[in-house]
């Protein structure tokens, strides 16, 4: 299951240099849809809904950015109370993005 998430970023990286944004998406929601399955590869989902959140910003798909950079927010969220890492810049920079496309 690794090695499919290794592909998977991979295609991610690739359609994001190549400015394939459906690409992106497409690939990021497939690394979400492992994670829901296999918990226990203890996947940072709010990078993958980040991901998605800024190829829907770029394709002007405001609506959808707002909700997926919200989504992001709470996980990363969750992700900081459950484990004891730092993840406030993460969190701070999901705000701004949260704040700035609310206000659109």
């Amino acid at each position: 299951m690794e090695s499919q998430i290794h592909i998977l970023k991979t295609k991610i990286e690739q359609a994001r240099n190549l400015q394939d944004y459906q690409g992106v998406i497409n690939a990021a929601r497939e690394i979400l849809k492992i994670a829901s399955e296999y918990p226990e590869l203890k996947i940072a989902e709010f990078i993958f809904l980040r991901k998605i959140g800024k190829a829907f910003e770029r394709l002007g798909d405001n609506k959808n950015a707002l909700h997926y950079f919200k989504e992001a927010l709470v996980s990363a969220i969750r992700l900081e109370k459950a484990n004891p890492v730092d993840f406030s810049k993460e969190i701070l920079t999901l705000e701004s993005k949260v704040k700035h496309l609310g206000s659109k």
